[in-house]
């Protein structure tokens, strides 16, 4: 059976949020201090964490707490954060389906424990 096409074109309409690298922000001379440094502020949609990505997530000790899509960026890695609102969490997963148009990224998504600055 082929796949249904989604001619209809991806809305990111649920919020911005900011993809941060992790990395020293401590000013020159200083003791280094790990914090957040943006890379992009991207519009995006919430998507359904789904149960098998949800149980997935879990036997590699991952508790995926939220899924966004948003527009492609190549450079985004496993090891960025991003925040919405006041909410930071890094990225565990990210996923680039083909259906889409235009060009997006599901981020699986887990809580921050303790914030950066």
């Amino acid at each position: 059976m082929k796949a249904k096409k989604n001619n209809s074109p991806q809305t990111y309409n649920d919020g911005m949020c900011h993809i941060c690298s992790v990395g020293d922000v401590s000013e020159p001379g200083c003791m280094p201090k790990e914090g957040l440094v943006e890379k992009y502020k991207l519009a995006f949609a919430d998507r359904t964490v789904g149960i098998n990505r949800y149980y997935a997530a879990l036997q590699n000790n991952i508790k995926a707490e939220r899924l966004i899509r948003c527009q492609r960026i190549e450079n985004v890695t496993v090891q960025d954060a991003v925040l919405i609102k006041d909410e930071q969490y890094f990225v565990r997963q990210i996923q680039y389906p083909a259906e889409v148009m235009p060009q997006s990224m599901d981020l699986t998504l887990e809580r921050v424990v303790q914030h950066y600055e």
